[in-house]
């Protein structure tokens, strides 16, 4: 057999060897489509501070205000005129049709005072305005002064 008749030959093996293990297994393939949907992250804003206003105490007793605001007081604490009392509000803005938890936490106060605080909401959708009351345990023998403490509102996307 010549060269030229003999490349022809193995040419035409090769092919079809190519098409033969081309169509071994028969493989298969789709596709999926990816995606992703980027929300608004949620914000907090705090528009007005928890006060319990000008206490006095001559004995133990505790301080209120609720989250409508409102002032009350048992033991030996009294209010003072002249004190701004006001329950904390935060505005809370999320993106429309999702919920959020909403989480207050009891900070630290100062002194030996105890803080325990209400809330107006404990879920939310969209924009909404959460206000924040508290109770503080004012011990016997307090000394007079000024009192900090920090409340904080967090907000969770269920």
């Amino acid at each position: 057999m010549n060269i030229l008749k003999m490349s022809a030959a193995l040419a035409v093996v090769a092919g079809f060897a190519g098409v033969a293990s081309a169509d071994i297994g028969n493989p298969a393939s789709a596709n999926a489509d990816a995606s992703v949907t980027v929300i608004a992250p949620i914000t907090v804003t705090n528009t007005v501070d928890l006060s319990f206003g000008f206490i006095t105490s001559e004995a133990a007793g505790s301080a209120t205000v609720s989250d409508g605001g409102v002032f009350s007081r048992t033991g030996g604490v009294e209010p003072v005129t002249g004190g701004t009392v006001s329950a904390a509000a935060f505005t809370v803005s999320g993106a429309p049709s999702f919920t959020y938890d909403l989480v207050v936490s009891d900070n630290d106060f100062g002194g030996d005072f105890v803080l325990a605080t209400t809330q107006s909401a404990s879920t939310g959708v969209g924009a909404i305005t959460v206000n924040v009351g508290g109770t503080i345990t004012v011990p016997a023998g307090t000394v007079a002064g000024d009192y900090d403490g920090t409340v904080t509102l967090t907000a969770t996307y269920d």
